[in-house]
């Protein structure tokens, strides 16, 4: 059980025997979500923090450059939290009440990557969604433009027919004489 780095937590929290398994599989995800302690005051500053950043996402979704730059930091904090996982492990005990942080990183993984890539997931659809109104605008104005040039072609056809500057040949045999 020490190898995934769940042991602490059962021997701690007193969980039944029947949930301890070599193998963390067999433990289900929502079991293992139910035996974190979530008043810690380290954890509900990151979930808020996935909160405000969601929210902060959806006021600025308009906003392509914002969305950039947030998109990237938000990789960066996942791509870091293979190490940010061992920093945790060392030094667990100088925020948090058990030690969470496994070698596999399922902890990690759970609370910090997945919400991030979520985010992340939010700005690529809406990357897409604006991408698609751009294209449909410009979809219809070439269909404007080209339905106003075949109709403005059409009044012209009839105005050099019948155009009031011309005034129409009424003369049938008349000739010039010199």
């Amino acid at each position: 059980m020490d190898q995934f780095g769940l042991g602490d937590i059962f021997d701690e929290l007193g969980i039944p025997k029947e949930y301890e398994t070599s193998n963390p599989q067999q433990l289900s995800f929502m079991g293992y979500l139910k035996l974190v302690d979530w008043k810690e005051p380290w954890l509900v500053a990151l979930l808020t923090f996935h909160l405000v950043l969601f929210f902060l996402i959806m006021k600025l979704r308009n906003i392509l450059a914002v969305q950039s730059v947030l998109g990237l930091l938000m990789l960066s904090i996942v791509y870091m939290s293979e190490t940010l996982n061992e920093l945790a492990a060392e030094h667990w005990r100088y925020f948090s009440n058990h030690q969470y942080f496994d070698t596999k990183g399922f902890f990690i993984s759970t609370i910090l990557s997945a919400p991030l890539l979520l985010n992340c997931l939010v700005i690529i659809v809406n990357f897409l969604m604006q991408n698609y109104y751009i294209l449909r605008d410009i979809q219809q104005l070439k269909v404007r433009k080209v339905q106003q040039s075949s109709t403005s072609a059409g009044d012209t056809s009839k105005r050099k027919q019948c155009s009031p500057d011309k005034k129409p040949d009424t003369s049938v045999g008349n000739k010039k004489s010199d």
